[in-house]
């Protein structure tokens, strides 16, 4: 007998594959409650704002404004702000009498100045530059004073005039203090009740005119 045929190996079932198993999605975090903010960190965080609001762009603590001691002054009828919009808006004549109708000399005190050194002005621009390095020192007074400074004379020889409005009864201690250049004048307090002697210079001055015959070259307003 022929040897028996090999049994032909059972052709295999292709094994089924199992689905692999996807992978546990991961468990989305429970939503958390949000925190109460306690009250003491809502403190911190005004106070951190309270420092930047008082911190100027280039993060430089601003100044504390002093206040200043013209404000404890009794109330004046003499109102200094209109005087000036007078005279920005309103020829000198009328401006002028607005002034001597409604100054109050227990308010306020009225000066000439003239600046110390006058024998080394020579250069007329250069003359003015100091009339506005003196009124940006002045920043403070602006709701205090008015003041009209002229340079008078020649090119080469002239000088530095003021006529001045000013709160109180004397230059201001702060102002003398503050204001280096205010001790590079000479004042001379105008006697109120004399004024009618002084109104062609006052006029003068405001209108910059020649003062005491000398031509005006150049001025400054301070308001």
């Amino acid at each position: 007998e022929e040897k028996k045929k090999d049994k032909e190996p059972k052709a295999e079932k292709p094994k089924e594959e199992k689905p692999k198993e996807e992978k546990k999605k991961d468990k989305e975090p429970k939503a958390e409650k949000p925190k109460e903010e306690k009250p003491k960190e809502e403190k911190k965080k005004d106070k951190k704002k309270d420092e930047d609001e008082e911190e100027d762009d280039d993060g430089v603590p601003k100044e504390e404004k002093k206040p200043n001691p013209l404000d404890a002054l009794p109330k004046s009828p003499f109102q200094l702000d209109e005087f000036k919009r007078e005279y920005s808006n309103k020829p000198v004549d009328v401006s002028s009498e607005y002034l001597y109708k409604n100054f109050d000399p227990e308010g306020y005190t009225a000066w000439w100045c003239t600046y110390k050194y006058n024998e080394e002005n020579t250069v007329v621009f250069r003359t003015t530059n100091l009339i506005g390095g003196f009124y940006q020192r002045m920043e403070r007074m602006h709701k205090y004073a008015f003041g009209q400074m002229l340079v008078v004379g020649e090119d080469k020889k002239h000088e530095i005039v003021g006529f001045w409005l000013i709160r109180g009864k004397e230059i201001p201690a702060h102002m003398i203090e503050e204001v280096p250049d205010t001790e590079l004048y000479d004042w001379v307090k105008i006697d109120w009740s004399a004024v009618e002697s002084v109104k062609p210079k006052i006029k003068a001055m405001l209108a910059w005119e020649a003062v005491d015959g000398k031509p005006c070259l150049d001025g400054k307003t301070f308001k």
